[in-house]
């Protein structure tokens, strides 16, 4: 069925990144099993009497259409795709037309049984304080001396005094660290003024990180070692971490229990339908 080769195409696609004829014999089971559940899936949603006057406007079908043509280059080389997948612009644009229309029946059956009010929103904000906090986050530059034995500007006893001056030099980062970044750093960095950027707990080096978030804000470490060398930190910024008040996260939360309860009334929906 050219409805099941389109199915058969997207499914391989999604899952595996490769069109149904470079599959394996393990991969096509896999996918023939999800197309026969997913045509399955659109017979009963489209035989539901909320299906009858369900139809989906030409210039919908034709922008869904296009959407995927414009991934070529030309007419003759989409035309090919089709015909090496069992399809043709014909039967595409009919199998797009089927799934939007089963996708419409879902939208309509399930929207007067999914909504979710501010209240219910409110109340799984308060219910789930972990799932709303932000961690201390601080914007980061740093100076990146490495140790190396083989070049001697590189072994820790020249590297770390060398290390130890800059830090002495710098009595004004906000004028000076970025410059003295772009002339002595090691690190790629350099190119930046030494900046790492905004940094969560966890992203440096074990060293690093513990000092980071020990420093007062426009203040500069001590020199510090990790594990590719030597370096002085400048905290430029720090952004509090804490609850993040319920209106910013408002339109999430309703987004995520709507879809839930979606998905809970589809199954039941199905079940009885």
């Amino acid at each position: 069925m050219t409805t099941d080769n389109y199915l058969r195409l997207r499914t391989a696609l999604a899952g595996f990144q490769r069109t149904p004829a470079q599959l394996s014999d393990d991969e096509r089971q896999a996918v023939d099993l999800q197309v026969a559940r997913a045509a399955a899936l659109q017979d009963r949603v489209l035989a539901h009497a909320a299906a009858q006057d369900v139809h989906v406007p030409a210039a919908v079908v034709e922008q869904a259409v296009q959407s995927i043509r414009v991934r070529y280059d030309n007419e003759e080389s989409f035309r090919d795709d089709l015909a090496g997948n069992g399809l043709d612009p014909l039967t595409l644009r009919g199998a797009l037309e089927r799934e939007l229309r089963v996708d419409a029946v879902i939208e309509r059956v399930s929207a007067a049984h999914c909504t979710v009010s501010d209240d219910e929103a409110a109340i799984y904000y308060y219910q789930h304080p972990e799932r709303f906090t932000r961690p201390e986050i601080r914007t980061v530059r740093h100076i990146l001396i490495t140790l190396n034995e083989a070049y001697a500007d590189n072994r820790r006893d020249r590297a770390l005094p060398r290390l130890q001056q800059i830090r002495r030099e710098i009595t004004d980062p906000m004028q000076q660290f970025a410059a003295m970044a772009r002339r002595h750093s090691e690190c790629p960095s350099a190119l930046e003024g030494g900046r790492l950027g905004r940094v969560k707990p966890g992203m440096l080096y074990a060293a690093l990180d513990a000092a980071l978030f020990t420093l007062a804000a426009g203040e500069v470490s001590e020199v510090l070692e990790s594990e590719i060398g030597l370096h002085i930190l400048w905290c430029e910024a720090i952004e509090p971490g804490g609850v993040i008040p319920f209106s910013e996260v408002r339109s999430k939360i309703i987004d995520h229990l709507g879809e839930r309860k979606r998905k809970q009334f589809l199954r039941q929906w199905l079940a009885t339908s």
